[in-house]
């Protein structure tokens, strides 16, 4: 029975892996796509349709945001899989790349919407 179990945590694990790092490619290309087209869509609500535009410079934020995004996935991918213990560099650099992609995203939003309210 304990190696069943063992099993099935060693595929679940596998499965965790393989999703978070689609999830960050993922990310990875539709930042990078927006950014080369110079707008990044992020849609809302229940239609398809209905959503934010960002241009300019709140394309560059959102899209460094997401990038930030991408990295912690990454981060947690290959530390909470690799070796259980944590650096303490590696413990400054998940807690930096996630003030650093908030502060972007929450910048993006603002910078939208300031933009739009004085159109």
């Amino acid at each position: 029975m304990k190696d069943a179990e063992k099993k099935s945590l060693h595929w679940t694990q596998i499965a965790e892996r393989i999703v978070l790092s689609a999830f960050a490619a993922f990310l990875l290309y539709y930042a990078i796509s927006g950014l080369a087209k110079g707008a990044i869509y992020m849609p809302s609500g229940r239609l398809a349709f209905r959503g934010t535009w960002f241009y300019g410079i709140s394309a560059w934020l959102l899209g460094g945001a997401m990038i930030c995004c991408a990295a912690s996935a990454i981060y947690h991918v290959i530390r909470r899989f690799g070796q259980p213990y944590e650096r303490k560099s590696w413990r400054l650099f998940r807690l930096s790349i996630r003030i650093v992609g908030w502060s972007m995203f929450v910048a993006a939003f603002v910078m939208c919407f300031l933009s739009s309210a004085a159109r």
